[in-house]
C-alpha cells in the first residue's frame, strides 16, 4: 500500500499531463498576438547552478510574417564563474505541438514521458551540453491568473521539487548529477516586453533531501515596485500542496542596499555588448512574513551571485532585464501546529520591464 509519505507517482504523472502541457499561440490562426510561453528548469546544485529555458514568443515586429514565432533556448550555468548563451531557431527548425510536452528546437529537446521530463540541450557557440532527466516529486500547482497592467493575465504551473539525474558538460568538464533536487515551472500569457510591470519570484529547496518541505513565491508589481498587483507564497509537504498564503497574508521587506557584483554576466552575449554595464537594483536580501489562520512563516533569502538575461523591449528602444540570482534561504514558522525550520538553496528572479 502506498504510504502517506511516498509521492503518488501515477497521480503526479496524470496531473502534469493535465496541467503542464504546452498551450501554443493562437496568433498563427488569426488570434491575438503577443503570446509568450516558456518551460523553465533550475538546478541549485552543490557543485553547479543551472538554468535551462525553452521559450516561444509571437514575433510582433512589423517586418515579421503573420503568425511568426521566435523559439529560443537559454542556458545559464555557474561552477566557478558564469557561462551560457541564448540560441534562436527558425520556424523550420521547430517542432512544438500543443496539448503535450514535446518540444524540439533544432537538436534540443524537451519531452515528458514515462513520468519524467527529459531535457537535452547543446549550445551552438558555447561548450555547454545538458542531458538530464527530471523526475517530479510533487503534484503540480496552478497559480491563479496573475493580472498584468496592460494585458491578459499571466498563468503559471509550478512543480517545485524534482530529482535531476544525468550530466552537464561545461568547457570540457562533465558534472554527473544523481537525484539532485531541482525546480520547474511553466508560464504563458499575452504581454509585451516593455509593458509597465516588474516581478519577483523564487523557490527554496532544502539542503537535506530528507526534509519534506518545498516553497515557492511570486510577487507582481508596477514597474517602480511601489504597488503589488498580486503575490502568493506556496508551501508543499512531500508531494502535496500544504499551505497557500495570498496577497494580504504577506508582508515583504528587502534590503535598501543592492547586490554589487564586480562583473555582471549577461546573455545573449550580443545583447551584453549592446546594453552597457549598469548597477543592479537587486537587493542583497529578501524577507517574507506570511500569516493567516494561526499559521505563520518567515522566509529569508540571502543573495550570492547573479547573471542577467537581456531582452529587447517590444514597446520602445530600451531593454528588459531579468536577474537570475542564486543564494541561500531559511524558513521558520508553524503550519497546523507543526514547527518548520529549513535551511535551503534558492534562486530568485527579479524582472524590470
Amino acid at each position: 500500500m502506498l504510504s502517506h509519505y511516498e509521492p503518488p507517482r501515477k497521480a503526479i504523472e496524470r496531473a502534469i499531463a493535465r496541467t503542464d502541457y504546452t498551450r501554443r499561440s493562437p496568433f498563427s490562426v488569426g488570434g491575438r498576438g503577443g503570446h509568450k510561453e516558456w518551460h523553465h528548469f533550475c538546478v541549485p546544485g552543490p557543485d553547479i547552478n543551472l538554468v535551462v529555458n525553452f521559450s516561444l514568443s509571437d514575433d510582433v515586429r512589423p517586418e515579421a510574417a503573420p503568425g511568426a514565432e521566435l523559439a529560443r533556448v537559454a542556458i545559464l550555468v555557474r561552477h566557478e564563474t558564469w557561462d551560457g548563451d541564448v540560441d534562436t531557431f527558425s520556424s523550420d527548425e521547430v517542432r512544438a505541438g500543443g496539448g503535450r510536452i514535446d518540444l524540439a528546437f533544432g537538436e534540443n529537446q524537451l519531452r515528458f514521458e514515462n513520468g519524467a521530463y527529459h531535457v537535452s540541450v547543446s549550445l551552438r557557440q558555447r561548450p555547454i551540453t545538458v542531458d538530464l532527466t527530471f523526475s517530479p516529486l510533487t503534484l503540480p500547482s496552478i497559480a491563479p491568473n496573475i493580472p498584468l497592467p496592460d494585458g491578459l493575465p499571466l498563468r503559471w504551473v509550478i512543480v517545485p521539487r524534482l530529482r535531476a539525474t544525468g550530466h552537464v558538460t561545461l568547457d570540457g568538464r562533465t558534472f554527473h548529477l544523481t537525484d539532485v533536487l531541482a525546480y520547474h515551472d511553466h508560464n504563458w500569457g499575452h504581454f509585451l516586453w516593455g509593458h509597465a510591470f516588474a516581478w519577483m519570484w523564487g523557490f527554496s529547496l532544502p539542503i537535506d533531501a530528507n526534509v519534506p518541505w518545498s516553497l515557492s513565491f511570486v510577487r507582481l508589481t508596477n514597474r517602480t515596485r511601489t504597488r503589488a498587483l498580486a503575490q502568493g507564497l506556496f508551501v508543499w509537504k512531500h508531494a502535496w500542496s500544504d499551505r497557500v498564503f495570498r496577497d494580504h497574508d504577506i508582508e515583504m521587506r528587502t534590503d535598501i542596499g543592492h547586490l554589487r557584483p564586480s562583473r555582471t554576466f549577461r546573455i545573449p552575449r550580443v545583447m551584453a555588448m549592446l546594453s552597457p554595464e549598469t548597477p543592479t537594483d537587486v537587493p542583497r536580501w529578501v524577507e517574507i512574513r506570511a500569516q493567516a489562520d494561526g499559521d505563520s512563516l518567515l522566509y529569508r533569502f540571502e543573495a550570492d551571485e547573479l547573471a542577467q538575461v537581456v531582452i529587447p523591449s517590444e514597446t520602445d528602444l530600451s531593454v528588459t532585464i531579468i536577474n537570475e540570482v542564486t543564494g541561500r534561504s531559511s524558513v521558520h514558522g508553524q503550519i497546523r501546529g507543526e514547527t518548520i525550520a529549513i535551511e535551503g538553496r534558492a534562486v530568485c528572479e527579479f524582472l524590470v520591464s
